[in-house]
């Protein structure tokens, strides 16, 4: 028996179980068949690509933010470990994070404890990343009432067309991050 899953933004997994026989001895290959999500990409929001680009001029940044791609956009707090674990998974995909093209916006609030930065120490993001500061957490406020919620677990992830329709978004610890990401892309 074979099994095979593929996890959604969701967190349902598409299944996928093969019976085959195998003798004493014997050596097959099988081949592997993973379930593809077959459904219409949803628009789970939207967010104002306009608050986006008045962020980054607060942070000299501003060329940076334009991007006919799009936009992921993730609030950290940089010393809490979902966010670390953030910044150990994006590595292992950034070939094809930097093929996708878009733009990787991390932000934080430095009135926070935790909100101080050093992306100095902070290899191998995709190479459009950029950190800036969402001063209040103004951005992530504006975000989290029109979703109905009055908090909101970091880190947070958007993942924006370039219109700002939102097509993933995430809150709070993710195993997998960078993979949920690249198939909201696709």
């Amino acid at each position: 028996m074979l099994v095979t899953g593929n996890r959604l933004s969701d967190s349902k997994i598409l299944s996928n179980i093969s019976f085959f026989d195998l003798g004493v001895n014997e050596h097959k290959t099988v081949d592997v068949k993973i379930r593809k999500d077959l459904s219409e990409k949803k628009i789970l929001g939207h967010i104002d690509p306009k608050m986006i680009t008045a962020i980054c001029q607060k942070n000299n940044t501003s060329q940076l933010c334009a991007n006919d791609k799009g936009n992921v956009i993730i609030w950290i707090d940089p010393d809490q470990e979902p966010t670390k674990h953030i910044f150990n998974d994006l590595p292992l995909l950034k070939t094809e994070l930097d093929a996708w093209g878009g733009r990787f916006l991390f932000l934080s609030d430095p009135s926070t404890k935790a909100g101080k930065v050093d992306a100095g120490n902070i290899k191998g993001l995709p190479t459009n990343s950029t950190f800036a500061v969402d001063n209040g957490r103004t951005l992530l406020n504006d975000f989290a009432k029109r979703e109905g919620s009055a908090v909101m677990n970091l880190p947070l992830v958007i993942v924006t067309d370039r219109e700002g329709n939102i097509l993933f978004n995430s809150t709070g610890y993710r195993i997998g991050i960078g993979e949920q990401i690249l198939k909201s892309l696709r």
